[in-house]
């Protein structure tokens, strides 16, 4: 789970929400090291490629920095990824009310480029809503309105929602299921293996504070195994 994709110059938030350029690159070229294939959700439906480990990478939100620094290293290394939109602001409004600097979010034409090169987009409200903080009525509209929004913009309706701040429940779980979505993305919470639960699939964070071994580690798929306690030793800076 990313969010933010920013460079060195760039004016960097208050929250864990961001990587800088250079350290994903070095994150993807590990995982294309390593042999990973990264997947959408879409491709859960296919038959895996034989011997490959698969992947998916998740950017909330859909800050326009997914499309200028994130896009062209996708194309570098020859991966995909899952973009959660939200489709009704232009910037980050709803950040910017807690203090993290501005953020413009990416127009539709710039998601139909990504959508033609592979890139999956998912739903993640209109406004970027707290589901804990509004009635059901307003939630089922802003889940079944982003749906639509990116069936317009995309040419198809998405299979995958991504619920903002983590909130979910079985009430806001039954909605997603009855907006038409296949996949529901939570998270520090659900189980923690894929398929268990497909209304709330766990992610893993990445941030700037995500180190080389911490990545690896989390990118291994033994993170919720034996090996979690290891996260902590191997935590390094981004930029060591």
């Amino acid at each position: 789970m990313y969010h933010q994709v920013l460079g060195a110059s760039s004016e960097a938030g208050r929250f864990d929400t961001w990587v800088l350029e250079g350290a994903l690159r070095r994150q993807l070229r590990h995982l294309k090291a390593q042999g990973y294939q990264t997947i959408t959700f879409r491709d859960l439906g296919r038959p895996a490629e034989p011997g490959r480990r698969s992947i998916i990478l998740t950017f909330d939100d859909g800050y326009e920095n997914n499309y200028t620094a994130l896009f062209p290293l996708l194309q570098e290394f020859g991966f995909t990824a899952v973009v959660f939109m939200v489709t009704r602001l232009r910037s980050n409004t709803w950040a910017v009310e807690q203090g993290e600097p501005e953020q413009r979010l990416m127009t539709a034409a710039q998601a139909r480029e990504m959508f033609a090169h592979g890139v999956e987009f998912g739903g993640h409200t209109r406004t970027h809503v707290n589901f804990d903080l509004v009635s059901p009525e307003v939630a089922r509209a802003e889940i079944a309105g982003c749906r639509a929004d990116l069936a317009d913009w995309l040419g198809e309706p998405p299979v995958s929602f991504a619920y903002p701040y983590g909130a979910v429940s079985a009430r806001l779980k039954q909605l997603v299921r009855e907006a038409g979505f296949e996949y529901g993305v939570a998270t520090k919470s659900g189980p923690p293996r894929l398929g268990q639960d497909r209304y709330e699939v766990r992610r893993l964070a990445i941030s700037y504070r995500t180190g080389m071994g911490g990545f690896r580690l989390k990118a291994s798929g033994h993170y919720h195994g034996p090996l979690h306690g290891l996260g902590h030793v191997l935590w390094r800076p981004a930029g060591e």
